[in-house]
């Protein structure tokens, strides 16, 4: 009978030194807390946005369709709306010494206002066939982008001329001005379109280790139309600047961008108006910014559905950095001024 009793004495009181154990010992946090933390992790990010880089909750980023929406930048036009909502903004020089944008979204994102929506000009239907077979949103277009348009493969043509349903006008604002898209509207003209599933390739995302600092940097495109870019240690991020001012959408916030790749290109005028051509297919040099820093190399590009690619002095692949990604196509002959 003692015997019974001191042997449930001695396990009641392993079970009690084993719980003030588990309850008082420094580590305890490292037993459970870590796995919980890594399981909780897991859950939170279990994909990479093909688009980004980033790690992300969402399936639907695993495989994006591609939606590009060209977007004004004439100082008129200001504020633009959606340019933070975008995964890649393309920027490329215009007629009249202005640059234009080409942003672009998935199909699944939530955005409730994009624009103001403007022309297309054939410069960018390469980057945008780098994205498999997106939509192009647009109002109208150069001579030569509109007859592109109706031999293109790569793209799904939206012009507003023809799918007024997609778009709205504000009569606030005045004309050409006040065109605009959300994402609602963008789903439904898929519906309508069905693009066909086209593979492609995301960039090579990852950091470098040549870089130098580089947390200041501008791009003068013409007279008193200079594009610029601050880090903020902070937040992480590039701020976009125009001609010294802070280059605010119409939340009042600052367009921002996590990593900026500028590249030049040889760029010709194609007639009296000013229209450009810019020549994306080719090599030219690259710079990548990131984090406060830079690294410079080589972009080559051979064909228009083929990715835009990095490289270092000694060929290999330069990382892109993940992120909001804003692609700025520069003339050969301008200044990248790092300060």
């Amino acid at each position: 009978m003692y015997k019974i009793l001191d042997l449930v004495f001695i396990c009641t009181t392993l079970i009690l030194a084993s719980y003030l154990l588990w309850q008082f010992w420094p580590s305890k946090i490292n037993w459970f807390g870590q796995e919980n933390q890594s399981e909780e992790q897991s859950i939170k990010y279990a994909f990479i946005d093909k688009m980004t880089g980033l790690h992300s909750n969402n399936a639907a980023d695993l495989g994006p369709k591609a939606v590009a929406v060209m977007i004004d930048n004439h100082p008129d036009a200001y504020p633009l709306s959606g340019l933070n909502e975008a995964k890649i903004v393309y920027e490329a020089l215009v007629e009249g010494g202005m640059t234009r944008f080409m942003a672009i979204f998935s199909s699944a994102q939530v955005v409730a206002k994009v624009g103001p929506v403007r022309s297309a000009r054939p410069d960018y239907f390469d980057w945008a066939a780098e994205y498999g077979m997106p939509l192009y949103f647009h109002c109208g277009g150069s001579p030569e982008a509109l007859k592109a348009l109706k031999i293109e493969r790569d793209l799904v043509d939206v012009n507003e001329f023809y799918n007024g349903q997609y778009f709205w006008r504000e009569s606030l604002r005045i004309a050409p001005h006040n065109l605009y898209i959300s994402s609602s509207l963008w789903q439904e003209a898929s519906l309508k379109y069905k693009p066909a599933e086209r593979s492609w390739l995301s960039f090579l995302f990852g950091k470098n280790n040549t870089t130098t600092v580089a947390e200041n940097f501008e791009i003068k495109y013409a007279v008193n139309f200079t594009v610029g870019w601050k880090y903020d240690k902070v937040a992480g991020v590039y701020e976009r600047h125009f001609n010294n001012e802070k280059f605010l959408g119409d939340n009042g916030e600052v367009i921002t961008a996590q990593t900026v790749i500028v590249v030049k290109n040889k760029v010709d005028i194609l007639d009296e108006i000013g229209r450009r051509a810019i020549y994306n297919i080719g090599f030219g040099d690259a710079f990548i910014f990131a984090d406060g820093k830079v690294t410079t190399g080589t972009w080559k590009k051979s064909k228009a559905e083929f990715r835009t690619r990095f490289y270092d002095e000694a060929g290999s692949e330069l990382g892109i950095p993940p992120g909001k990604i804003w692609f700025m196509s520069v003339p050969k002959e301008n200044e990248v001024k790092i300060f």
